[in-house]
């Protein structure tokens, strides 16, 4: 494994939301119009 990171190569599971839904989950939580755990379970369907 230390050989395919030094290659650069990702190791484990592919993320979930992409980048723009954690920074739309991220405003969300931060404006107060939604919890985290909220958010989530919006985003993911």
């Amino acid at each position: 494994m230390q050989a395919a990171k030094e290659r650069g190569k990702h190791m484990g599971r592919p993320p979930k939301l992409s980048r723009e839904q954690i920074n739309h989950a991220s405003q969300m939580v931060r404006e107060g119009t939604s919890t985290g755990s909220g958010t989530t379970g919006l985003l993911e369907r």
